[in-house]
């Protein structure tokens, strides 16, 4: 399927949030129906900074080879989220957001 893209190439999203525990995570749907997690708030579920999965993953380490191993692959995409409000209407302005799977978001959670 064909990813609907904005001139720069950024793919448009829908975001939504979810509760888990006392983070609540950043879920986008994707124009081909896939979901996908935000990196920052990942990493705050885990219980690290915003920062954590960048300087994880930015390096081959020990640590990235054994999670590579279970089957994450680390890629990431770059959403531009597009606002709704509450009766369904867009709204102006956007932003980006640096997502992952929602697989390799699960394997992710089970490896830590």
């Amino acid at each position: 399927m064909i990813l609907l893209e904005d001139p720069d190439g950024v793919i448009k999203a829908i975001t939504a949030e979810v509760n888990l525990g006392r983070v609540k995570l950043d879920v986008y749907l994707l124009p081909n129906n896939e979901k996908r997690m935000g990196i920052e708030k990942t990493s705050l579920a885990l219980g690290y900074s915003e920062r954590w999965f960048y300087n994880r993953t930015k390096r081959q380490s020990k640590w990235l080879k054994g999670l590579l191993a279970t089957g994450f692959t680390g890629a990431q995409e770059e959403v531009r989220v597009i606002r709704k409000n509450s009766k369904g209407d867009y709204v102006r302005g956007s932003s980006l957001s640096n997502t992952i799977s929602l697989r390799d978001f699960t394997k992710l959670m089970l490896f830590v």
